[in-house]
């Protein structure tokens, strides 16, 4: 399972580079903040797992998680540089690992290593740690955990607009933090989660002075915002499967895991 998971990860990212050319022309500061938004709303760290810990000292997961992101304004700005484009929607893609050790503390990690070709590259790694304090501190008749998280993208793209050529670099640093709440019922656990994210992006741009409507070659912002989630596990054996939605920098996620759990 998990060497089909890892090729479906590589293929729904790689398909990206492929069906997709990014293209942006004269942006300006607000219309880089929403692409930023964007950008990091599909990549914020995510491992579809509910507030509970994989066992009462020790648990492991492995697997793959892989969903879609809307993407409505840079659809919009990509179109206005190149009317064949759509890109409503970008898919993200990750193998995903968890382990739980003693006192209910659970640590996650997503990696995807670069893939693409010389026009797209693409790499992303995710860390997470997640307390749960109906394990350690607390009694109740759920499970209640706090969450920080963080994830570190790099895209690299090639760009023609109006005949010139450009090359973009574009790094994204997401962190955040979430209090989070589920409850099992015999083999489904839903859960909730709500807090704050920070994306942080970089863009470097080399070949052209028409990226940014101001003329630079460089540019940085970090924006923050709410995030919510809501989500479902459904366990089986050592069978595991899940679907998570998002709401977080103005937009809707989409995310379904599967995985294997001792």
């Amino acid at each position: 399972m998990l060497r089909t998971g890892l090729l479906s990860t590589l293929i729904l990212v790689s398909g990206w580079a492929q069906a997709a050319t990014l293209a942006f022309d004269q942006l300006t500061e607000e219309q880089t903040k929403s692409i930023i938004k964007e950008f990091s709303a599909n990549f914020t760290q995510t491992s579809v797992s509910g507030a509970s810990p994989l066992g009462d000292i020790f648990g492991f997961e492995i697997g793959v998680i892989g969903g879609l992101t809307t993407t409505d304004e840079i659809d919009k700005l990509a179109k206005s540089a190149d009317p064949s484009l759509t890109v409503d929607k970008l898919p993200h893609a990750s193998l995903v690992a968890l382990v739980t050790v003693p006192f209910g503390v659970t640590l996650e990690a997503n990696l995807v290593p670069e893939v693409g070709s010389d026009d797209f590259k693409f790499s992303n790694m995710g860390l997470a740690a997640k307390w749960s304090l109906t394990s350690s501190v607390i009694e109740l008749p759920l499970s209640l955990a706090l969450k920080a998280h963080y994830m570190k993208t790099k895209l690299k793209f090639k760009q023609t607009v109006s005949s010139v050529d450009a090359n973009v670099d574009f790094d994204d640093t997401v962190t955040g933090a979430m209090l989070m709440v589920s409850k099992k019922f015999v083999f489904v656990e839903p859960y909730f989660g709500y807090g704050m994210v920070s994306g942080n992006g970089d863009f470097s741009v080399q070949g052209t002075t028409q990226f940014f409507q101001s003329g630079v070659s460089n540019y940085s912002a970090k924006q923050t915002g709410s995030h919510l989630v809501l989500g479902a596990e459904l366990g089986l054996l050592i069978f595991k499967v899940g679907a998570e939605y998002a709401q977080l920098f103005g937009t809707s996620r989409y995310t379904a895991k599967v995985a294997l759990s001792f």
